[in-house]
């Protein structure tokens, strides 16, 4: 890895223009990797005019004060921002006071309540794509970011029958539809179109999304069908059902499945999820010789790219549970507290499992399914809440309170100038896993002060770094490699 970033150092360009009053400082920068292909690192540029006009300054990172940036930060009104990002603004410094998160340009950002701009926080999400939709041509006016599949965007600020551009970030594609719950005529987009008034969809038509592909697993659809080998009558979903009765497919008929992308997909027996349940992870083209059988199913739970399923028994067996969002406590869920002995994983998933409710004690990240978890950490029937992430785990890390991850836990995803009101605050750090393909600044000192030192990798124990042991006030997550 640090081979990786001393060669994508060495070729960074940096083009820096001093503008004309009304212009910009305008920051380009390429980066190209040790297989030589080029990466978007991305930036933001904040405006103290309304549309992307005025005075404005160009950020790759986060600032805890924008005081000094040449940009009156009482002035700020426009942000735009390039690449896969989430940025949050402060109206005080250190990343303190009132705040507003923007995934994608907002041309106005008054109505955020944002009068002040003092501090910036600037999130690298990784390879995930995200879309957004913007109700006018050439990427202007109110805009939609979305990182997965939408059945009917008519409680979006982009609504129904709205959208007139479309920007991707990331690889994979997007296929939207003239109806909502992904029908009627589409269009698949691999590429941002800044005018969709000249395509087979055209503009002001789009009610549905789906979104497949983002580096790590991403997105899909899952269709059903009535009859075995994926023939006769079929319905697509790309979201949960909990009853099949008013879909073409209906219910208890479904006969095969076949599953586009990275998905865990769970059929029931009865509606509401209820009764006999199986999970999938590939297509099958003949469900009479399953658990769940032909002609039974009557609801559909789905994740995609970001569900793992829980197993009371070790090899996967017993009681299961998907889940498919972060999971605090799981004493409510079906699976229960401290019950679990074995955890799959799909691909394109990675999870962090928690002895502690709350997302803390001693913790294990998983990338990969396990059929006994006395193999982690957490060990078998201790489990007691789950966070759980599409594709790669977020760029950032994981805080251990002692050696050998071990301990209380804290994850981090982004920059943190004072760790000492965190669970796992300042004075207590004793080992740290980086997640994502981070590279993270360790600081003696609040607000990156003192001599900070670069961590490319895990550590087990701090106490073999020149910062040591119990010595982290504050971190700065640089974002992955």
């Amino acid at each position: 890895m640090r081979r990786f970033f001393l060669k994508a150092l060495i070729s960074v360009l940096v083009l820096v223009f001093l503008g004309t009053p009304g212009t910009a400082r305008a920051i380009q920068v390429k980066i190209v990797g040790a297989d030589g292909i080029a990466r978007d690192a991305g930036s933001v540029t904040l405006y103290e005019g309304t549309g992307y006009t005025g005075n404005g300054a160009s950020f790759l990172d986060s600032d805890p004060n924008l005081w000094d940036n040449g940009i009156n930060p009482d002035g700020i009104s426009s942000i735009q921002i390039s690449g896969n990002l989430k940025v949050t603004l402060y109206s005080d410094t250190g990343y303190s006071g009132n705040a507003a998160s923007f995934f994608s340009s907002d041309p106005d950002i008054s109505d955020n309540g944002m009068t002040r701009v003092s501090s910036i926080l600037i999130e690298y999400l990784g390879s995930t794509l995200s879309v957004t939709l913007y109700r006018d041509r050439d990427y202007g006016g109110n805009a939609s970011t979305f990182l997965s599949s939408d059945p009917n965007l008519v409680d979006n600020t982009v609504g129904d029958n709205e959208a007139s551009s479309i920007l991707i970030n990331g690889s994979g594609q997007v296929t939207v539809f003239r109806e909502p719950d992904f029908r009627g005529d589409s269009e698949v987009f691999t590429v941002s179109d800044s005018n969709l008034s000249d395509n087979a969809i055209g503009n002001d038509t789009i009610s549905s999304l789906i979104i497949e592909g983002g580096g790590g697993g991403g997105t899909g659809t899952v269709t059903l069908y009535n009859q075995a080998n994926y023939e006769g009558t079929s319905a697509t979903f790309a979201a949960s059902d909990p009853d099949l009765a008013d879909n073409d497919i209906g219910d208890n008929t479904v006969s095969s499945l076949e599953i586009s992308g990275s998905a865990v997909v769970t059929l029931f027996e009865h509606p509401d999820y209820a009764g006999t349940q199986e999970t999938f992870t590939a297509s099958d083209p003949d469900l009479s010789d399953n658990a769940i059988g032909s002609d039974t199913t009557s609801s559909i739970q789905i994740g995609f790219g970001s569900s793992i399923v829980l197993y009371t028994d070790t090899d996967y067996k017993g009681t299961t549970q998907t889940i498919s969002e972060d999971m605090p406590s799981l004493s409510d869920q079906e699976v229960g507290d401290n019950t679990v002995s074995s955890v799959a994983v799909p691909s394109g998933s990675q999870a962090i499992l928690y002895r502690d409710g709350d997302y803390s004690g001693i913790a294990a990240v998983l990338d990969q399914s396990v059929a006994n978890l006395d193999e982690t950490d957490v060990r078998q029937d201790q489990l007691s809440s789950v966070r759980i992430f599409a594709g790669p785990l977020a760029v950032g890390c994981v805080l251990y309170k002692h050696s050998d991850y071990y301990g209380e836990t804290e994850t981090l995803t982004a920059s943190d100038p004072d760790l000492s009101d965190n669970p796992v605050g300042s004075g207590i750090i004793t080992s740290i896993r980086l997640t994502g393909g981070a590279i993270v600044e360790l600081y003696p000192e609040i607000n990156y002060g003192g001599r900070g030192e670069r961590l490319y990798a895990s550590n087990r124990d701090l106490r073999s770094t020149e910062i040591g042991n119990d010595g982290i006030m504050s971190i700065k997550i640089l974002g992955a490699e």
